[in-house]
């Protein structure tokens, strides 16, 4: 057996090994040609670790470390695809922060971070089985496959009792939340529905935009 480590940059990404079914079968010049397939084997290794970092970094919000709006975009066709396929619902909910621009006036912007840090951790946690994406300033949403309007709603309210209960930013923050459901509807059709009840939502609470 020859055992060569592969290294680009100084790093070792991997060991190539190679086996021969009898002793003494490998000379020098098997050694030196390994050695040069390392060097290539290596380079192609680490181009696609780093490719794969890039790719997850374009993808993720950077303070929360959830899937960000770009992630969201690519997402939701492919579910409503999915559902329209096998004829299954699909459930979107948008969810916005009130009182998060006071926390940032009054706290500062790290306490603001801190308030999105805590309040992606819920929704993280909130369903497993289903995506979080932060999608804006203090703006996040819910993809739920095989969710219908009204499961949609119930876990909606769960997730706004959660914030509420975790009294973010000395409590001055609460969550607003619209859903649209349907399997037939395109990307923007769906995302501009949820829209429409997540203003409507706002506007029987305070009469405005909060």
């Amino acid at each position: 057996m020859i055992c060569v480590p592969l290294v680009h940059q100084g790093d070792t990404v991997g060991v190539l090994k190679v086996y021969a079914p009898h002793v003494n079968h490998f000379d020098d010049v098997d050694v030196e040609t390994l050695e040069l397939l390392s060097e290539l084997i290596a380079a192609h290794i680490s181009h696609a670790n780093l490719f794969e970092v890039e790719s997850h970094d374009n993808r993720h919000d950077t303070l929360t470390a959830l899937p960000n709006r770009r992630a969201f975009e690519e997402r939701l066709p492919i579910e409503l695809a999915r559902a329209s396929r096998h004829q299954r619902p699909l459930s979107l909910c948008l969810l916005d922060l009130d009182g998060f621009k006071r926390v940032n006036d009054l706290l500062g912007h790290p306490a603001g971070d801190r308030v999105l840090r805590s309040v992606a951790k819920i929704l993280d946690e909130a369903r497993v089985s289903d995506d979080c994406f932060r999608i804006g300033g203090d703006e996040f949403a819910l993809l739920l496959p095989e969710t219908e309007m009204d499961e949609a709603q119930v876990a909606a309210e769960r997730i706004a009792v959660q914030v509420a209960s975790a009294q973010l930013g000395e409590g001055g923050i609460a969550v607003s939340f619209g859903i649209a459901s349907g399997m037939d509807l395109d990307g923007s059709a769906l995302l501009e529905a949820a829209d429409r009840e997540l203003l409507a939502a706002k506007h029987r609470l305070y009469g405005r935009d909060s």
